[in-house]
C-alpha cells in the first residue's frame, strides 16, 4: 500500500527462556495524506469511506499466532492493541 501513501513494518522478536518462548509483535503503521499524487488523492477519498489498511493489522497478527499453534506450541496472547 506504500504506492497510495500507507506504510506498515512488522517486527517479530523470539526470545528464548527456559520454560519455551517468548514472542513479541511490534507494528509501526504510517500514512500520508492530501493531494500529492493522482494515486495519494484516491487513496485520502477512498479511506474516508473504506477506511485505511490498518484495519488488517489484528488480522495478520490472529494470522501469526494462529500458524504458531499450528506447530502444536501452546500459545498464550497476553496483550494486544487494538
Amino acid at each position: 500500500m506504500n504506492q497510495y501513501g500507507e506504510n506498515t513494518t512488522f517486527f517479530l522478536c523470539l526470545q528464548p527462556y527456559k520454560a519455551g518462548y517468548h514472542i513479541d509483535i511490534y507494528v509501526a503503521f504510517s500514512k500520508k495524506s492530501g493531494a500529492v499524487t493522482p494515486a495519494l488523492l484516491g487513496a485520502t477519498l477512498a479511506r474516508n469511506v473504506l477506511g485505511d489498511s490498518s484495519q488488517f493489522l489484528p488480522r495478520t497478527i490472529e494470522g501469526v499466532v494462529d500458524e504458531v499453534k499450528k506447530t502444536g506450541a501452546e500459545v498464550t496472547l497476553v496483550e494486544a492493541y487494538p
